[in-house]
Formats: structure tokens, C-alpha cells, sequence
């Protein structure tokens, strides 16, 4: 083989290893997305329950200040991927019935969108993003209890 066909061969081999990379790296940051937002969800709305409420009426509820709180301290512990620019919003919270709808995104360069458009020395986007949403809804249903 001659020197050209070796050096083409090398940047083809290297370009395939930089979409492998950014290709995990990618599922990475989404799958820890996914997990982080989903376990926060859920861990803030079991802080957030109001078990005065529950005692009494059994009635799930939640205290949104505390589901508010509990969902941004969690998600900030939960989160491993440590790459990126991270944001997570509450689109909607209420009391009665118990639910929440959040939604996360994590900003974060690629290997292969650095390297692809830094050839030419022009400030170009080199970032992915990477979105999850979770609704999590506590219902109640309706128990007629008969006594004999």
C-alpha cells in the first residue's frame, strides 16, 4: 500500500471512530437525562406529599413549594453525566390531583461537530442537545367501602 492510500485510509478510520464516540457519548447524556428526570420526578412528589392530608381525608395531595424544591436538589444529585450546560423545567404543578410535568435538557459539545467545523476557523454551533420530558400524575380512585 502506498503512503496517499494509507493516510486516506487513516482519516477515514478516524473520522469512524469520532462518530462512535460522539454516537455514545450522545446516548450517554440522553439515557442519564432520562433516568435523572424520571427518578427526581418521582422522588420530589413523594416529598411533597401532604401526610396530614392523607391522614385525614386520604387524599393525596402535594405542597408544590416542597415538590419544587425536592425536584431541583434531586435532580442536581442524580445527575452523573457532568459534561454540558443542564436545565430542567416545571411546566405545570398542582395540589389536587397530585401531578407534575417536567422536562430536562442537557447542552454539550460532540467530538464530531468540533471537528467537522473547525477546519475552516469560523465560530460554528459544536454542541448536541439532548431533551426528556416526564409527567407524573398521582390519581385517586373512587372506593365505595360497605359495611356488613
Amino acid at each position: 500500500m502506498s503512503i496517499p492510500k494509507m493516510g486516506i485510509l487513516a482519516m477515514g478510520l478516524f473520522a469512524i471512530l469520532l462518530f462512535v464516540v460522539s454516537l455514545g457519548q450522545t446516548s450517554t447524556a440522553d439515557q442519564d437525562v432520562d433516568i435523572s428526570l424520571k427518578q427526581a420526578t418521582k422522588t420530589a412528589m413523594d416529598a411533597g406529599i401532604n401526610k396530614g392530608t392523607l391522614r385525614v381525608t386520604e387524599e393525596v395531595t402535594i405542597n408544590p413549594t416542597v415538590t419544587k424544591n425536592a425536584l431541583y436538589k434531586v435532580y442536581a444529585d442524580q445527575d452523573n453525566f457532568k459534561d454540558g450546560q443542564k436545565k430542567v423545567i416545571i411546566h405545570s404543578i398542582q395540589s389536587r390531583p397530585a401531578m407534575i410535568s417536567t422536562e430536562a435538557y442537557n447542552k454539550f459539545d460532540v467530538p464530531i461537530y468540533k471537528y467537522a467545523t473547525d477546519w475552516d476557523k469560523k465560530k460554528r454551533e459544536s454542541s448536541s442537545m439532548v431533551r426528556e420530558q416526564e409527567v407524573r400524575i398521582f390519581e385517586a380512585k373512587d372506593l365505595v367501602k360497605t359495611i356488613k
